[in-house]
């Protein structure tokens, strides 16, 4: 016998779970009810979803738990094979995040209303009909939520509406609390990649060294440093941020904030060289202050919005997309860096000689084949 069914000794436990069930219905309502008009968009306490994704994942286990009930009525198994249990939950979770985003467009406070009402009638239907020798039926449970992992019985499923709608429900007041004083929410910063993940990472820096940097364009920059413990060169390719034309000053941003190695060592050793497609210079690395890096963060997400709250992800934030939002972070958080150049090393080499050459022999091809048309 489970746990859970142990727990329900004072009252008969269809009873108990309806009287559940009710609660959690009318919470969900309350919840939605509490939602601003304009805070939708903003971000919940968990990292993959927004609070209109999170609204709509709340209905998705009152949806999906009812089938395995049936499953576990007939004596099935609603697990796959042990060997494929971790498989199973990789792929789920995998999926999870952005099937529930999919699903959640074009949602509305009144379609997530009439969505919960509808599979909350139907569980309730359901649970009518589970018979008092039914409830400790149990059966192993894919381990893809630690409230639901391990061995469940129809109790424990019904049961798990509930579990399932309050922790999310925290993540929703998560973010409407952010909302309401303005704050971006925190959560796991992302790691620096490893293994297969660090060699894509490094794979422009190798375009660089084969001479065929110019193919990123203006966008990116070779940084090339000295490692402050060892002394030794260290090479890392950044996104060019903003470049400013009269001081021919380019501008980066320490992603992973003031950790990252990068950022370290030339903050040791500020007198570095930079490569812009062809464009070799001396620079002096100087780092902003919080000030000017929220400015610079600013005019960046007004440019590039996606490419803004990426790098906020880095850092472990979600933002709503504000200037105030982007100007905290970025004071707090993520450096930006000046190149100021001290000496410009190689200019690129102009293309229009390559222009031009093509130019002519096109010219040359039209010519032959006209005369060959005439003779």
């Amino acid at each position: 016998m489970s746990n859970k069914t142990n727990r329900m000794t004072q009252q008969p436990i269809a009873q108990q779970l309806r009287q559940e069930l009710v609660e959690t219905h009318q919470a969900y309502h309350m919840l939605l009810a509490d939602i601003p008009d304009d805070a939708w968009e903003y971000p919940s306490g968990n990292p993959a979803w927004n609070i209109r994704e999170m609204m709509l994942h709340i209905t998705l286990a009152p949806q999906l738990i009812p089938q395995d009930i049936k499953f576990l009525r007939r004596g099935k198994s609603v697990s796959p094979p042990p060997a494929l249990m971790e498989k199973f939950a990789a792929v789920f979770n995998a999926l999870n995040g952005p099937i529930t985003r999919w699903l959640a467009r074009g949602q509305t406070r009144q379609s997530l209303a009439e969505k919960y009402d509808a599979v909350h009638t139907a569980v309730l239907a359901l649970l009518d009909t589970i018979q008092d020798n039914e409830w400790d039926m149990t059966s192993p449970y894919p381990n893809i939520n630690e409230n639901l992992g391990g061995n469940r019985s129809i109790a424990d499923m019904f049961h798990y509406l509930t579990v399932h709608f309050h922790e999310h429900a925290a993540d929703v007041r998560q973010g409407l609390e952010a909302y309401k004083q303005g704050s971006p929410i925190r959560q796991k910063a992302a790691a620096p990649p490893t293994g297969l993940g660090k060699l894509a990472f490094r794979a422009p820096i190798y375009l660089f060294r084969a001479g065929l940097g110019s193919l990123l364009g203006q966008r990116f920059l070779l940084l090339n440093h000295i490692g402050r413990k060892s002394g030794q060169p260290r090479q890392a390719v950044l996104e060019v941020v903003h470049y400013e034309p009269d001081t021919d000053t380019y501008f980066v941003a320490s992603g992973y904030g003031r950790q990252s190695q990068w950022f370290r060592n030339i903050k040791a050793n500020p007198e570095v060289t930079i490569q812009v497609g062809r464009r070799k210079l001396a620079v002096t690395a100087d780092i902003l202050g919080p000030e000017a890096s929220g400015e610079m963060m600013v005019q960046y997400a007004q440019r590039y919005p996606n490419a803004a709250k990426n790098l906020s992800r880095l850092i472990g934030y979600q933002v709503d997309g504000s200037a105030a939002d982007y100007q905290q972070i970025a004071a707090e958080h993520i450096p930006f860096v000046a190149m100021r150049p001290r000496l410009v090393l190689e200019e690129s080499r102009p293309l229009w000689p390559l222009a031009v050459a093509a130019a002519a022999l096109a010219g040359l091809g039209l010519l032959l084949r006209k005369k060959r048309h005439e003779n």
